[in-house]
């Protein structure tokens, strides 16, 4: 279906892939993305040619995604199971048994909103920026290891994360 101006979506309910295919802006879909019924069956994100829009809320709940396939031709690239923007090593969005890599230089608006089973996190060096809500309300989270090259930890970064007891940030 479409998802924006020159975007369009398409789930196969058979291999539990979602695809993303086309060079527009996805529509504001904050409240519940066409696809969210099918979140817990997607098992594999592909992103095609010319894809350079893919916001926090699109893959909110989606967190059995084993793997992610992106085009060259994007705005994106795959390392460790995360989605990583190509313009600022920003993370987007991380599957499951993910891995941050030391290319992240961000980690993103809400990358791991709402992750229920995120438990501990050890952001990797090279990460400078927390951004806004990027593990708010992850409320299994008890333990953060913050390295000494964040620079800038966003309003609300670790917002209602009501189990988070240790946080271990380097000096630097």
């Amino acid at each position: 279906g479409e998802c924006g101006r020159r975007l369009t979506w398409e789930f196969d309910t058979k291999t539990g892939v979602l695809s993303f295919a086309g060079p527009g802006i996805m529509y504001d879909y904050s409240d519940r993305t066409p696809w969210a019924a099918y979140a817990k069956q997607i098992k594999t994100l592909l992103l095609n040619r010319d894809v350079k829009d893919v916001p926090y809320y699109a893959l909110n709940g989606c967190l059995f995604i084993e793997k992610i396939i992106v085009d060259n031709s994007n705005y994106f690239f795959t390392e460790g199971n995360c989605l990583i923007t190509k313009k600022d090593s920003a993370l987007v969005y991380a599957g499951k048994d993910f891995t941050i890599p030391s290319s992240v230089r961000v980690i993103g608006n809400k990358s791991f909103y709402e992750h229920p089973s995120l438990v501990s996190m050890n952001i990797p060096d090279g990460v400078v920026t927390i951004s806004d809500q990027a593990f708010a309300k992850c409320t299994a989270l008890k333990a953060v290891s913050i390295p000494s090259t964040v620079r800038n930890i966003s309003r609300g970064a670790f917002f209602e994360c009501r189990s988070l007891t240790s946080v271990n940030m380097a000096e630097g």
